[in-house]
């Protein structure tokens, strides 16, 4: 049987990495009760389905958060500029700052910046038009320690389709935030690959 899941987890995966997510998945199945068999999860997984989704969790710098569709898997990027900001900024519990994550999804800067800042250091919100990834992300702040009161809007509004984030809106919203009235200096960090993602703006 194990033989036979690994020969079709290979074929879509190439051997190595079937034999490492095939791991993982037993791995899973020992941890924690669930429904899925581990037959279930190779089928989901050589139908094409993210791994994160099937294991139901994904690492994030020290913490373990939630997984579920709709809301989108914390990248390993999104990870790098966490913990670029958090060597950025020094906050105390005497001099915290205050942190609003848009569209917020797991809740994953949020959750890792309370973990990296010392306690109190942080006034963290997170936000997002979306009920699932509202609770998921309430879920995940109980799951890490650092559960607070959420609300979301049971009927949240239509969403809409835009192009990819980094495609021109990084400088709009740089110049959003440095309108009279808001913060002076903003910063535009490129991932990998040179496309503008993440607008950093201080005081």
């Amino acid at each position: 049987m194990h033989s036979q899941l690994l020969s079709r987890l290979s074929t879509a995966l190439g051997r190595e990495s079937a034999k490492r997510e095939l791991r993982w998945m037993m791995q899973a199945l020992e941890d924690a009760p669930r429904d899925d068999t581990l037959a279930d999860m190779v089928a989901r997984r050589a139908a094409g389905e993210p791994l994160q989704y099937i294991l139901g969790t994904q690492p994030f710098g020290p913490l373990s958060l939630l997984t579920r569709a709709p809301v989108l898997i914390p990248r390993p990027e999104t990870e790098d500029w966490t913990f670029r900001l958090s060597a950025l900024l020094t906050p105390s519990p005497r001099k915290p700052v205050r942190l609003l994550d848009l569209c917020t999804g797991s809740g994953c800067i949020p959750l890792l910046l309370c973990r990296l800042w010392p306690p109190g250091a942080v006034r963290a919100y997170g936000v997002d038009i979306g009920t699932e990834a509202v609770q998921l992300a309430t879920e995940n702040a109980a799951r890490t320690g650092f559960g607070a009161p959420a609300q979301a809007e049971a009927d949240p509004p239509a969403r809409n389709t835009f192009r990819a984030v980094g495609m021109g809106q990084a400088a709009r919203v740089a110049h959003i935030l440095r309108d009279p009235g808001g913060l002076a200096r903003t910063q535009i960090w490129k991932d990998p690959w040179g496309v503008d993602r993440v607008v950093v703006a201080t005081r």
